[in-house]
């Protein structure tokens, strides 16, 4: 299965690039979307229980591309990689019932990814860390 999710993967990169990929959003289970991905990789993970609406063919080439990155630049004999997908829904007044706030309007979902920094590698230059940092959109 995780080929024929690489190869679906691979081709909507390919279409990406040429700007003919057609987004397909959907109501996905994180959980299920995040375990699915994982498979059955050994990394300390945690899913928001929340079903979201995207295109689970981009988060899929997202999340492998965090994990890839995790792997590539982190710790080589001493990983300690953790995943995460979290849902935090914002609470907005409800149009239809005043004094009433609707969880259920927008979500912000973040995509998480982290690894024991390797001590063989230079480290990034705090001025660089501090342009990324400043320049990120809410």
């Amino acid at each position: 299965k995780r080929g024929m999710r690489w190869c679906k993967n691979y081709q909507a990169g390919i279409n990406l690039l040429e700007g003919a990929f057609v987004p397909n959003a959907r109501p996905v289970n994180v959980w299920e979307l995040g375990s699915k991905i994982l498979g059955a990789r050994c990394i300390h993970s945690h899913f928001s229980r929340a079903v979201i609406t995207v295109d689970p063919v981009l988060c899929d080439i997202m999340l492998e591309n965090l994990l890839d990155n995790a792997k590539r630049h982190g710790h080589k004999l001493h990983p300690d990689v953790h995943c995460s997908i979290t849902v935090a829904t914002p609470a907005v007044p409800s149009p239809n019932l005043p004094g009433v706030l609707d969880h259920q309007s927008t979500c912000r979902v973040t995509f998480k990814v982290t690894n024991r920094a390797d001590p063989g590698k230079d480290r990034l230059p705090e001025d660089l860390v501090a342009q990324v940092l400043a320049n990120r959109r809410p």
